[in-house]
């Protein structure tokens, strides 16, 4: 059960909110927000290309994050946080910092689990699934990813007490009626992923948000291999 909450968690990554908002039914629909946010939601055939482009163009990414699911009754279920360095082809390494320690790692082919309360590693070989593993969204340069789902988008102004600031997000549904999500939105500040956020085939809503965040700075190869810490117990199912 411990090996699939890490997987599960990794699931989870590559989700913020919006938490699951519906993709719009018309061209171009304005609604206003409870809170007063006007919303502008719209689909067109070239959407594909805008978010492939967006997600192709991020080669690198690091950032903190914090991670918070909810249950069908919004109850929540789990919140952490942690930072992420994120590669293209499938590179990425993952660490939790509370409210417990867990490092995840891919190198593109295998993937590692380290549990240190346990004091346990397990490696399997990476599964480059995004539906299973969106994470893998990010840093993609695939032409027919998205082929798989169907894409709308919509904009909203969000302001602070000095700045205003316009974040585009793209909501994606999977057309297999197999996929382990119902809805998956990614949300950008300009460049900048800022939030992911997934909705369940079970009703859970997890929402991952981005903070001192920083695209295409360089990162060593060496930070995708994971170092095995001595006497801790290793499994290996890659074979």
């Amino acid at each position: 059960m411990h090996h699939l909450n890490k997987y599960i968690l990794l699931i989870g990554l590559l989700g913020g909110q919006v938490i699951a908002q519906e993709p719009a039914e018309t061209a171009t629909q304005a609604t206003v927000s409870k809170t007063g946010q006007k919303q502008v939601l719209q689909t067109m055939s070239g959407i594909n290309d805008r978010l492939h482009h967006q997600l192709s163009t991020i080669r690198s990414m690091q950032s903190d994050f914090t991670q918070q699911t909810v249950d069908a009754t919004n109850a929540l279920v789990q919140e952490n946080e942690g930072v992420l360095s994120i590669a293209t082809n499938a590179r990425f390494v993952v660490k939790t910092q509370s409210p417990f320690e867990q490092t995840l790692v891919s190198d593109g082919d295998s993937f590692w689990t380290y549990d240190e309360a346990l004091d346990q590693v397990i490696i399997t070989r990476l599964d480059k699934d995004v539906n299973k593993v969106p994470i893998l969204l990010l840093g993609n340069d695939d032409a027919t990813l998205l082929d798989a789902y169907h894409v709308s988008w919509y904009e909203q102004e969000a302001s602070s007490a000095d700045t205003e600031q316009l974040i585009t997000h793209y909501v994606l549904e999977p057309k297999a009626n197999d996929a382990l999500f119902q809805v998956l939105s990614i949300a950008f500040i300009d460049d900048l992923p800022k939030e992911i956020s997934i909705k369940d085939t079970l009703g859970q809503q997890t929402r991952i948000s981005f903070y001192n965040t920083s695209v295409n700075e360089p990162i060593d190869d060496a930070v995708f291999l994971f170092q095995i810490p001595a006497d801790v117990d290793v499994i290996d199912d890659r074979s």
